[in-house]
């Protein structure tokens, strides 16, 4: 357990991606905690503008590397035009203040997707921070520069109802349903399934039209259980459920049953870890290759990042049954 653990502790080194992400997060939660609490929230936004100053005093990107002698995984970025562009949209939402929409404007222009919502692809954050602004509220459809505003966020519909349209193709060839491909089945493959969850009520939302939101319920009802090993990959749910997720304080609390509410990784055509390795057999078909075992930290480990969509997916119809 984390009291009992004397192992050292590192602080690493500051880069331009983990900041500009500290600066849309930071951002982002001064504008939930505004009407809750003022001057936390305010702390919050000095936090996001310093972070900004950072960032524009270092306009090239510092990559992070792992020093010699650590052993953790790297998680490596080496592109901060999403992160930059997400931070810019946070700030753009909390402050109003145009010098933001002009730097995410011209980030926009840039190679990096606009609809990722991973943890080292973050272009979808900024496009739905942006899209949804509260800025856009009040504000005047005959001035130009918003007309420059509203043709961005045409722009980015545009992006995420091609990618909810794929989602359906994906979803319309699969027997189950779900919107995976054979490739799709990689390390935390229950966050690509719940992160296409998202698109589709993107799609909803957009359009009106129930296909997309059909859709995004099967994504649901995929991780849920409706998949090739009728297993719910939520601890704490179902009568078939994961067990014994890769997490540390699940594994040492000496408890049998599993902290509930956890989203294990999922199916991974290609584990890495030695017990999946060695343990799935060869030629496991993609939406089977699974063990619900601790040491598969390629298939059973569980991070926020997949929580994440998989809350988002679930309180939207949860939203829909108290309407």
């Amino acid at each position: 357990m984390p009291e009992f653990d004397t192992a050292p502790l590192f602080a690493y080194a500051i880069s331009t991606p983990a900041t500009a992400d500290f600066a849309a997060v930071m951002a982002l939660a001064s504008r939930v905690y505004a009407p809750l609490d003022k001057i936390f929230a305010e702390k919050l936004k000095n936090a996001a503008l310093r972070s900004w100053d950072f960032l524009e005093n270092h306009p090239e990107q510092s990559a992070f590397t792992n020093p010699p002698g650590s052993g953790t995984g790297e998680y490596g970025d080496f592109c901060d035009r999403d992160e930059r562009f997400w931070a810019a949209a946070e700030l753009f939402s909390l402050t109003g203040e145009e010098k933001f929409f002009d730097v995410l404007s011209s980030l926009f222009r840039e190679e990096f997707s606009k609809t990722a919502l991973g943890y080292a692809s973050t272009g979808g954050f900024g496009a739905l921070s942006f899209y949804l602004s509260p800025v856009f509220e009040k504000t005047d459809s005959e001035n130009l520069r918003q007309q420059e505003m509203n043709s961005l966020r045409n722009e980015i519909r545009r992006e995420f109802l091609a990618e909810a349209n794929h989602c359906i193709v994906l979803n319309s060839k699969s027997a189950y349903p779900v919107a995976m491909a054979e490739k799709d089945y990689h390390w935390g493959s229950n966050m690509t399934v719940m992160n296409r969850g998202i698109l589709l009520i993107l799609g909803f939302l957009f359009t009106g039209d129930k296909k997309y939101r059909e859709a995004a319920l099967a994504q649901l009802d995929y991780l849920l259980g409706r998949n090739a090993l009728g297993f719910c990959y939520v601890t704490g749910h179902g009568t078939h459920s994961c067990l014994h997720p890769h997490m540390r304080t699940i594994f040492a609390d000496g408890i049998e049953e599993p902290i509930p509410g956890f989203v294990s990784g999922g199916p991974n055509m290609h584990p890495c870890d030695e017990v999946g390795k060695h343990q799935l057999p060869a030629n496991t078909p993609p939406m089977k290759s699974y063990l619900d075992d601790y040491a598969c930290y390629s298939l059973n480990e569980v991070t926020i990042y997949w929580n994440s969509p998989a809350v988002f997916v679930t309180a939207f119809f949860d939203g829909e049954e108290k309407e």
